[in-house]
């Protein structure tokens, strides 16, 4: 079914974690581990450096983290830890997130309802770049495309999402390790079903620009 849905999603997302618990647990509690270590050495480096070091680190963990999630909705048993590692994308989604984080940040200075629509209509700029290494600006109109008319539907399984990241914050933030990965599997998912829906079949007639058959063609 090529409709999105925030309960299907979530069911998705459940699942498939349920698959493979430890795993999933695994990635998210080895992201968690060198960003910790990351903000430790940060305050015994410059401004900049640590500055540096933390957007490298991060932008190569993220790109991990969408690689590993994008091969676990085909097959929870597919991916593995090796598949953090895609430096070959680093300068690619760089671009991207900087671009999306400008394009989001003057919609939210000019007003906070233009802010939240770009977001939503570029949200899944990142997994195309990732999952199909579009360039920049290609990912960004093809996530465009993808979500227009399903933005409201991605709001809502945004605040969703949200509200669970809070609830797994509170036991001293352990919950993560698993509303994390669920989360993730639900985005992927909706990225997926968005995806497919978008697809544009091949008409099977012919081009309006020709001439129907029965038209006979003026003699000169």
């Amino acid at each position: 079914m090529n409709t999105l849905s925030v309960k299907e999603s979530l069911a998705f997302g459940w699942n498939t974690f349920k698959a493979r618990p430890w795993f999933f647990v695994g990635t998210f509690a080895l992201y968690a581990v060198i960003q910790i270590m990351l903000s430790v050495v940060q305050n015994y480096l410059p401004g900049f450096v640590s500055f540096l070091l933390s957007m490298i680190a991060s932008t190569l963990l993220y790109i991990g983290l969408i690689t590993i999630y994008l091969k676990a909705h085909a097959d929870p048993k597919s991916p593995e830890f090796s598949d953090f590692w895609r430096p070959e994308l680093f300068w690619r989604y760089l671009a991207a997130s900087i671009i999306l984080a400008v394009i989001v940040m003057v919609g939210f200075i000019l007003l906070i309802v233009p802010g939240i629509f770009l977001a939503l209509a570029f949200a899944f700029t990142g997994y195309l770049v990732v999952d199909k290494g579009m360039n920049p600006v290609a990912a960004l109109k093809e996530s465009a495309r993808i979500t227009k008319g399903n933005r409201w539907k991605l709001l809502l399984l945004g605040v969703v999402l949200i509200v669970l990241t809070f609830l797994g914050a509170l036991p001293f933030f352990l919950g993560l390790l698993v509303i994390g990965p669920i989360s993730m599997l639900a985005g992927i998912h909706a990225y997926r079903v968005l995806e497919k829906a978008a697809e544009t079949p091949v008409p099977a007639t012919a081009s309006s620009d020709e001439p129907p058959a029965s038209v006979p063609t003026p003699e000169a």
